[in-house]
């Protein structure tokens, strides 16, 4: 605490350690963010399917290959006997390089999804078979199967005679966008809340309690500061005024019966307990030393 203002007849003080007190806070923080982090769980991972389908969402996929005669070249940034898979994402570009020799073929892939209502809708998608692998090329499509077939022979006549360059574009498929917009904010909230909760603990951390004794008018003055940002009051001051004379006693008390963190009071013949700090906070010594001055200035 400090002394703002010691004279024969007025006693100020101003409480200002109440920043001590935040290592409690960050840890009850921390608790709320991992109870809240496991309690929304599920919410995240909605909001992190969400985030996947956005970051994953292709807008165009187009396969460029390289024909084997100069003479017809279209695209000379791609080395002879090669091709590109070049997948154009929300947020860049996904580039794959296949060697000619490398491509063994293009074949339909079919899938099948069944409804709880009833029905099964049939996907499909162009496969590149590789030496290294297998290579998705199309998205999945619930069309008819012709489209995607086309894109197949196309590539296979290619390989068979690559002497003319090849270029296959396809549209990429729409994401769900009401799933992204009603679910990404809600992976969110685990590191929001917690945030939106440290804000306002730390709103309520930055008051200060100012005390005053004055023997002039017979009074003891308690207030706890407002809190005031780009001119908004959070939190609003509170003021508690008594007599002198109800003042039977000024002592330290641990708070909660722990011995780390201690309150300043006064004592009222009413049995009211006044603190003169806004919140308990390490130093015990120190508020000793500022209740013994204040029993000095009021004579007990």
């Amino acid at each position: 605490m400090e002394v703002l203002e010691h004279t024969a007849t007025r006693l100020t003080l101003q409480d200002k350690t109440v920043l001590g007190y935040w290592r409690v806070a960050c840890l009850y923080t921390l608790g709320t963010a991992v109870v809240f982090g496991i309690l929304a769980a599920p919410f995240t991972m909605f909001g992190l399917i969400g985030i996947h389908q956005v970051l994953s969402y292709e807008r165009k996929i187009t396969l460029t290959c390289a024909g084997t005669d100069a003479l017809t070249q279209t695209r000379p940034q791609i080395p002879p006997r090669t091709c590109q898979l070049v997948r154009d994402r929300l947020f860049g570009q996904r580039v794959t390089t296949i060697p000619l020799d490398s491509l063994n073929a293009a074949i339909v892939k079919s899938s099948s999804h069944t409804f709880q209502r009833g029905g099964t809708v049939a996907f499909y998608s162009v496969q590149l078979e590789t030496k290294k692998g297998p290579i998705q090329f199309t998205q999945s499509d619930s069309h008819e199967s012709a489209r995607q077939d086309a894109i197949a022979s196309q590539i296979n006549t290619f390989i068979k005679s690559p002497n003319q360059p090849l270029q296959i574009e396809q549209e990429g498929k729409d994401p769900d966008w009401i799933l992204i917009i009603l679910f990404v904010p809600l992976s969110l909230v685990p590191i929001l809340v917690p945030l939106l909760i440290m804000s306002v603990a730390s709103l309520y951390l930055l008051r200060s309690a100012h005390c005053t004794f004055d023997k002039t008018s017979e009074t003891i003055t308690i207030e706890y500061s407002a809190i005031s940002i780009a001119g908004k009051s959070f939190f609003g001051s509170i003021r508690n005024q008594h007599a002198l004379e109800e003042i039977t006693a000024v002592q330290v008390d641990p708070f909660q019966g722990n011995s780390k963190y201690w309150n300043l009071v006064v004592l009222l013949k009413s049995g009211k307990r006044m603190s003169l700090t806004w919140l308990p906070t390490p130093g015990k010594e120190e508020k000793q030393v500022m209740a013994h001055r204040i029993r000095q200035f009021l004579n007990l």
